[in-house]
Order: structure tokens, then sequence, then C-alpha cells
């Protein structure tokens, strides 16, 4: 046997094994979460949502077509390829390009917001992962954000399907992660074709971790791209009459927002509203299973909650006033509502578990931006929006209310705040087009060619 022979068999030992070593490491964690597991299967039907998909019986791919696929996590990630889908299938038009999430909210937004079916993802185990490799047969992946799965990496890896990572984002708990992992061995991050990351900033760290310069391109991030340059006037003048709102009104919107956060906005709402007589208030939670929960800190603070769906069937004795908080139960409002506020505060920020969501929309609107401290998600967007003045940072009520009745009453720092953060999107579009030529360049796909022999 050969020298290289050796080194190949070699290699191939220790694909195994480490496949051998994740695949146990998840049997023991499943094992001991399995009492939670099955009683939240039993419990709550959004966890039976795709659970043979999970398992790998994903849809079988039938055309003899090359493939990409692509995969996302949630709702923001879904959102986040629309325009990113959109020219993929425009320079490759013989491509079939298939769509994953990993959540429920995130199959639905893209059958309902990209108009296609998409997949559940297989968790991240062995038999699994095969399965679902099998029966899609891509010719590549693109991971969307920081969806990259060990197993799946090493797997598509083995079988010599090129995984990229696509609008990446290297926080400093996926800097954690991977550490950890190379002190056990093992390094998914070498299995990786190419890294498009949203910053300079996310470069270095990859580097920091071992991956080659040559492995890393910053194309800035995606997510401008999918930004409306104008808002629906349609949507704009049905949600201003549903909800009383005239040019008059100084309209409030809290999007995004989780547990804690509505009370924090509220007070905000409450410290200034006697100040503001036309000051009016719009809560639109993350989870709207959550609204009575929510309803029940409206009225705690002295306030009416009025729920958007009473709103939608015209129930009588319903008005909105500055005595009232909306709170929006339905699904697929919030641009619209960032359209007609008058400032805006993005929910996740002010508590450090989810990171925070995304407040590029708002930015594209022009509108005064609220947000708190944990932007971890959008810590290099933040800074920068922060420097150049297009943001407001907030960290209790008693700031918000400040800040509330600072722009409140100065129409101009209002306007310069939301000019700053507009500017800031229209300079920065332009990442969908590079991500498409380096994926071309990277993969050797060609438009209306084969993508390889």
């Amino acid at each position: 046997m050969s020298l290289r022979e050796r080194e190949e068999v070699q290699s191939l030992l220790r694909e195994i094994s480490v496949g051998i070593l994740l695949d146990a490491v998840y049997a023991v964690g499943l094992a001991a979460a399995s009492p939670v597991i099955a009683y939240n299967m039993v419990t709550r039907p959004r966890w039976r949502a795709g659970f043979s998909q999970r398992l790998g019986q994903v849809p079988l791919r039938e055309s003899d077509r090359r493939c990409i696929w692509i995969h996302t996590a949630s709702v923001g990630e879904v959102l986040a390829v629309r325009a990113l889908l959109t020219a993929l299938e425009a320079a490759l038009p013989e491509v079939e390009f298939v769509l994953s999430t990993t959540s429920v909210e995130g199959h639905r937004t893209a059958r309902e917001k990209l108009d296609r079916e998409a997949f559940y993802f297989p968790i991240d185990f062995g038999p699994s992962v095969r399965s679902a490799l099998d029966r899609v047969r891509p010719d590549a992946v693109l991971l969307v954000e920081r969806e990259v799965w060990p197993n799946f990496v090493a797997t598509a890896h083995a079988r010599g399907v090129p995984v990229i990572m696509v609008n990446g984002i290297v926080s400093e708990s996926f800097l954690r992660r991977f550490r950890a992992m190379k002190r056990f061995g093992l390094d998914p991050l070498g299995k990786l074709a190419h890294f498009a990351v949203q910053s300079e900033t996310y470069g270095a760290r990859l580097e920091s971790l071992g991956v080659e310069d040559a492995r890393v391109t910053v194309t800035g991030s995606i997510k401008y791209d999918n930004l409306p340059a104008t808002p629906d006037a349609a949507v704009q003048q049905k949600l201003r009459t549903l909800l009383g709102v005239t040019p008059d009104h100084w309209l409030f919107v809290a999007g995004s927002t989780r547990e804690t956060e509505e009370e924090t906005v509220v007070r905000a709402f409450a410290a200034v509203c006697d100040e503001l007589p036309n000051l009016r208030l719009v809560l639109v939670p993350r989870h709207i299973r959550r609204r009575e929960e929510i309803a029940g800190i409206v009225r705690k603070q002295g306030f009416k909650p009025v729920f958007k769906t009473a709103l939608d069937a015209g129930a009588d004795a319903v008005s909105v006033d500055n005595e009232t908080v909306v709170i929006v139960d339905t699904f697929g409002e919030l641009e619209g509502l960032y359209s007609i506020a008058s400032a805006v505060f993005v929910g996740g920020t002010l508590t450090p578990e989810s990171g925070g969501h995304n407040f590029l929309e708002p930015a594209a609107f022009g509108k005064p931006i609220f947000i708190g401290p944990h932007v971890r998600n959008f810590r290099d967007a933040a800074d920068h929006f922060l420097e150049k003045g297009a943001l407001c940072m907030v960290e209790c009520s008693v700031s918000m209310s400040a800040a509330m009745r600072d722009l409140g009453t100065d129409a101009s720092q209002a306007g310069a705040m939301g000019a700053g953060a507009a500017g800031i999107v229209k300079g920065h579009r332009g990442a969908t087009g590079r991500t498409v030529q380096l994926i071309q360049d990277v993969l050797g796909f060609k438009k209306s060619k084969e993508l390889h022999a």
C-alpha cells in the first residue's frame, strides 16, 4: 500500500470514529432529555411537527437536475435568503434549489413569504443525516448564518458534497462552541468549502479557529438586500384606519418583544403618555401564544389591552387611544406596522437570551429605532448604527421613557436619526450579488451550464 493510500485509509477511519463519537454524544444527550422530549411531544403539537423529517425522512427528490440545498434556521434566516434564492435561480436556471428549516415558524414563513415548501432539517444524528442526504442528493449545500452541524458537515464532506456558509455570523458563542470541539479533536469547520461572512470581525474569528484565509470571504449581509425600498401604501392605509392613527399621532411600535420586555415598554409608555397625549402604543410579541400574559401586564399598568383580532373583527366599543395598548395577535404584521410607526423598539435586546432581533427593517423605512444592550446577533451592525447616531440604546423603562420624550417632542432629532438609519441601509446593499458570484466561483457553477462534469 502506497503512502497516499495509507493516508486516505487513515483519513477514512478518522471520519468514521468522529461520526461514532458524535452519535454517542447525541445518544447520551437524547437519553437524558427523553422525559422532557416525551412530555413536550404529547402536550405541544409544534414539537410533533415534521417529526419523521427530522429523523431523515425528508421528501424524496425525484428530479435528476443538479441540486443546491439551502438550510435556514428560522424566520429571520428564511427571510434573509429571499433575495439570494431569487438571484441564484436567475444565475443558475438549470439548478434545482431545495430549502430546509429548523423551526415551525420558519417552515410557515417559507410557504407564506417565499411561496415554496420547505422541509425540516434532520437532527444531527448519523442515520438521520445519511437518510436525508440520500433522499435529497444535493450537489452542494448552503448553510445560512451559523447553522454548522458537525455530523451533517462531516457526512456531506465524506460524500464529496461541498458545503458553504453564507451570510455567515461568527458570534462569541460560536467561537466557544467550536473551540471546545477542537479540544476534543473535532474540526467540522475544516470540512467546509468556503465561508461567506458578513464582516471583517467574523472573518478574523474564523481565522482564530484555524480556518485558512483563502476559505474566508467578507461579502456583507444579504439582509440589506431583502429590505423594502418603499412601504406598501395600501397596507399602510389599512393599518392607519384600523388603529385610528393620523399624522398627528406619535405611534410607538415595539416589535418581536420577549418576556419582561413588554412590561418595560408599557412602564415607559405610562411615564410619558400624559406629556405626549398623541402617543399610541402597539406591542408585537415574538410569540403570540403569550397574548393573555401580555394583556395582564397591560392591565397591571392601568391600561386597557386591545387585541388586533378584535380590531380586525370590528368589535363594538373598541377604540385606540393613549389609555389603550394594542397587542398584535396575528402573523405577518410587523413590516406594515414598522412602516407607519413614528419610532420603533426592537425586542430580544433587553434580555440576553435571544441575542437580539433584526432592526434593519425599520431602519430601511427611516425610523428612529430603540434597542437594548443585548445585540450579539447584530453586534457589528449595531455598533455602526450607534456610531452614526442612527440608533438609540436603552437599558430600562426610565431610559426608554426619556428617549420617547426627547424624540416625541423634537421632530428634527427624530427625523435625523431615521434618515441616518435609511442611509446606512442604502449604502450596504449589494451583498447578494457578491454572494452569488462567490458561490459560482467556489463551486465552479456557471450560468446555463452543467455544474460539473
